[in-house]
């Protein structure tokens, strides 16, 4: 993980970290449906917490 976070700008290193780690935290499934379900909804919930840093 410090090698990915050390590739961005000192600025995003807190939240490259926390993107990985909200990424490790989502559970596995097995159907493909309910993984393209929780990529989805991970990448929006990405999506907005970007949007919201000042």
């Amino acid at each position: 993980m410090d090698a990915l976070v050390s590739s961005y700008p000192a600025g995003a290193h807190k939240y490259v970290r926390k993107l990985v780690v909200d990424a490790y935290s989502i559970p596995r499934f097995n159907s493909p449906e309910y993984q393209q379900r929780a990529i989805a909804e991970f990448r929006d919930d990405a999506h907005l917490a970007c949007l919201k840093v000042e």
